[in-house]
């Protein structure tokens, strides 16, 4: 049996095809995974305030499904009453982060922005009590820091308030890292799971980890050759000296990964650790403009290697095939990789859902389906690499010719 026949054993128990709601869609990682997988499901309702994600959706999805999605003004999940939305299966999202974030100082429920969790959080209770049957939400870390004059965190409140109004969930949340499901990216995220009672009687374990390789073989499935880098020397003076800094930093520790990352951009009097890292992984992709400078530094302080990351690259960083994003500027292309899930990760709390049901159910022989999954799809992009490469450069160049570019 090939993995989507896997899959498709245990959906039988659910519908005969899996239909899955997205109410914070964003670039739809998710489906990214269930796609490359060959995973065949059903969109129940797919909401984001982007309208200009709808383009290199309409490319993912085909034009057809995607003029049925809410986006724009009318995929604001905050504006749209739970019961007018189609019961679906399962629910995966990751509300936006600001409110959470050190980036956005931290204004929890003051912040107007965490009215998305919010109403993420009444759809699941409402889908909850309709037969929805399993849900994943993620979100940042800083969602779990207390806050001056609170006896809880923010993420603490929410789950006491999610046992009272969705008794029928058992939840459980995992910390998980982008490092440790096959990307070169440091991206600590909270992955938090409901599934129904009905459907298991224990809470969803966490996500085995995919096993380490060299970060050199990570990024060779990242880096475009044929993507128009900045050189150094066109620099501005500020970035300049964070590059020459990061240099220098690097030799006094004596001990370094290539390539060295920093963000190029940031504020090394507020925090230099934020904006370098020494062991040969990315930061956290944000949404802001940002530069990120890459360096292959020698022990006689020399680069043979130094550039910028390409804002189309930050695709395969998250996991992504940049095909899809061509017709998107350099500011939709920041936000939309700093806002959404990374795609391997997903995969694995997928996965890690689909598993822990069929455990339940007793669906033997193939417990070890997901895993097997989440290695699959990296084996998959990591053989791929060079070809699929080349055939985005030639996708991206016939479409820039087409637009006259």
């Amino acid at each position: 049996l090939c993995c989507a026949d896997l899959f498709e054993a245990i959906l039988p128990r659910f519908q005969q095809r899996l239909r899955l709601g997205f109410p914070c869609g964003g670039i739809d990682a998710p489906g990214a995974f269930l796609r490359s997988m060959g995973i065949d499901y059903d969109i129940g309702f797919f909401c984001d305030v982007s309208e200009s994600l709808r383009l290199p959706l309409s490319e993912m999805h085909g034009r057809d499904l995607v003029q049925h999605f809410l986006l724009g003004s009318k995929g604001d999940i905050t504006k749209i009453p739970v019961q007018d939305l189609p019961i679906v299966d399962g629910i995966v999202y990751g509300a936006p982060c600001p409110p959470f974030s050190s980036i956005g100082t931290r204004q929890f429920s003051r912040d107007s922005r965490s009215d998305v969790f919010e109403a993420c959080h009444e759809l699941l209770s409402y889908q909850g009590r309709e037969g929805l049957k399993f849900w994943i939400s993620e979100m940042v870390t800083g969602q779990d820091v207390s806050h001056p004059g609170a006896e809880v965190t923010y993420y603490q409140d929410w789950l006491a308030r999610l046992a009272e109004d969705a008794p029928m969930f058992l939840v459980s949340s995992h910390r998980l890292n982008s490092l440790d499901f096959g990307t070169p990216q440091h991206r600590e995220r909270i992955y938090t799971f409901g599934v129904h009672k009905a459907w298991a009687t224990t809470p969803v374990p966490r996500p085995p980890h995919l096993p380490r390789v060299s970060s050199e073989d990570l990024w060779r499935c990242v880096l475009h050759k044929a993507f128009p880098t900045q050189q150094e020397r066109r620099l501005t003076t500020q970035q300049q000296l964070n590059v020459t800094w990061a240099k220098i930093r690097a030799l006094r520790s004596g001990t370094w990964v290539n390539p060295i990352v920093v963000s190029a951009d940031r504020d090394p009097t507020k925090n230099f650790a934020s904006m370098l890292r020494l062991d040969g992984h990315c930061m956290t992709l944000r949404t802001q403009n940002e530069l990120i400078w890459l360096m292959w530094l020698q022990p006689d302080g020399s680069c043979t290697f130094s550039r910028a990351l390409h804002p189309m690259e930050r695709f395969g960083l998250q996991g992504f095939q940049c095909k899809f994003f061509g017709s998107m500027n350099k500011t939709e292309m920041l936000a939309a990789t700093g806002n959404c899930m990374t795609v391997p990760v997903v995969g694995a709390a997928l996965s890690a859902v689909f598993r822990h049901v069929s455990q339940a159910a007793r669906c033997s022989p193939w417990l070890s389906l997901p895993l097997d999954l989440s290695a699959c799809w990296r084996r998959s992009e990591k053989r791929n690499a060079e070809t699929q490469l080349a055939r985005d450069i030639e996708f991206l160049e016939a479409r820039r010719l087409a637009l006259g570019a």
